[in-house]
């Protein structure tokens, strides 16, 4: 079986190793008919080489080539795509500001409260492995004041490392929360409005009442899905039932 084993290994690796490559070959031909003004070409090239390879380069220019030849909904998807892999790209922030001013709905975003923005801001100050790095080295030093806390004769040594230790295991949970909320914000569920008009309707059936009509290009977030309906929140808050059809996820 061994023999058979490091065969197959050797294949995957192979396999892996071809379609990486490939994906970068596509990446250079888009590129080099995106430079050229082919656009059309280049988001083929594009498209294809995403099926095996994501970058936030690769749907950055894609998002460069759908906004060239108009397609601003498309642009937007990938800015987006692009922002969650890389959040702190200026270029990508400012293409994908500029490709929502060219869309119909120009929503207001609902105020967040300043607890919430703060936290999000304290979050965001580190990405989610240097907090688990800070996790787990923070929590080794609330273990090793615990334990001088047990091996120290002194009254007064103990009080110390016994608060170090307390406070040390508070960092941890703190550190630990942020990288979860870092996670979970890197991991959220949001669509974009791909088809002409949507309406959110008040209940997941055609006849129900219309909340609010958006247009293609506009940015949802997931909240619950029913057969195939799936109910959003728009950016500014007025919540409702959408075909899943009329979405594509970022």
């Amino acid at each position: 079986m061994k023999p058979w084993f490091g065969i197959l290994f050797f294949a995957l690796c192979s396999c892996t190793l071809f379609a990486a490559n490939d994906a970068e070959t596509l990446l250079d031909k888009g590129n080099r008919f995106y430079e050229h003004g082919d656009y059309h070409k280049a988001i083929e090239l594009y498209e294809e080489a995403g099926k095996t390879h994501i970058s936030d380069a690769l749907y950055y220019n894609l998002g460069n080539s759908y906004f060239r030849i108009g397609a601003y909904p498309k642009a937007i998807l990938n800015y987006e795509r692009a922002l969650r892999l890389n959040p702190d790209d200026e270029d990508i922030q400012t293409n994908l500001a500029i490709a929502n001013t060219k869309i119909a709905d120009q929503l207001e975003a609902m105020p967040e409260f300043f607890l919430n923005q703060w936290i999000q801001k304290f979050t965001g100050f580190f990405a989610i492995d240097i907090w688990a790095i800070l996790a787990i080295s923070v929590l080794f030093l609330a273990f090793t004041c615990l334990g001088i806390y047990f091996y120290v004769v002194s009254y007064g040594a103990k009080k110390v490392s016994f608060t170090f230790s307390m406070l040390f295991l508070l960092g941890t949970i703190l550190c630990f929360a942020s990288s979860m909320r870092q996670y979970k914000e890197l991991n959220r569920t949001e669509y974009i409005i791909i088809q002409n008009t949507a309406a959110l309707k008040s209940a997941p059936n055609a006849s129900s009442t219309d909340q609010i009509i958006l247009h293609e290009g506009s940015k949802v977030s997931y909240i619950e899905s029913f057969e195939n309906y799936v109910r959003v929140r728009a950016i500014n808050g007025t919540r409702g039932w959408v075909q899943q059809e009329a979405l594509e996820k970022i």
